[in-house]
């Protein structure tokens, strides 16, 4: 057997519409906690409700205005930490191809024309550094036909020392070919 329903008056179904209800559950402390305040002050639960969200909605302003700040001032921190060290990193790349750029030894390699560098220490270092000295300083100096004639025959040797040397690339090439053939 099912009941009827209810019949409810026009103003009451006006009334509800005005005023939706809100159930809401409390833990047993935070109820023990409403009761006493209603019961101090005086004041409905629904009046306890309204003042509440009275002072809420004016403090929402302050309390989102505060975190804004805040949030804005912890963004600088960790932008300027990641931008100093990507700008450092940058700059320190740039400085060092324009120190390589500028004082990096090279010869071209005798197969491919690429330019190689000269390290420190390799073999290839002594005879390239010598070029210079004996060639541009001696005959500028002196300017004495035997200076200019031995800075010559200087650089004849270090280039055909230099001709024997050859880029990483084109030893590998050279290397294989060798092998293929044996």
């Amino acid at each position: 057997m099912t009941t009827p329903p209810k019949h409810r008056s026009p103003s009451k179904d006006r009334y509800a519409a005005n005023h939706p209800a809100i159930t809401v559950h409390f833990d047993l402390d935070t109820y023990k906690r409403l009761i006493a305040l209603r019961d101090a002050t005086g004041l409905s639960l629904n009046e306890l409700v309204r003042a509440a969200l009275d002072s809420l909605e004016a403090q929402v302003a302050t309390i989102l205005e505060r975190g804004r700040r805040e949030g804005v001032t912890e963004g600088k921190k960790i932008g300027e930490a990641a931008g100093r060290k990507t700008g450092y990193d940058e700059g320190w790349k740039v400085g060092y191809l324009k120190a390589q750029a500028t004082f990096r030894l090279t010869y071209p390699c005798h197969v491919c024309g690429k330019p190689v560098a000269v390290r420190v220490g390799a073999p290839d270092a002594k005879h390239a550094i010598e070029v210079r000295p004996t060639s541009a300083i001696v005959a500028r100096r002196h300017g004495k036909a035997r200076d200019i004639l031995r800075a010559r025959r200087a650089v004849c040797s270090v280039q055909r020392h230099l001709r024997l040397h050859r880029c990483t690339r084109c030893r590998r090439v050279l290397e294989l070919r060798h092998r293929l053939r044996a």
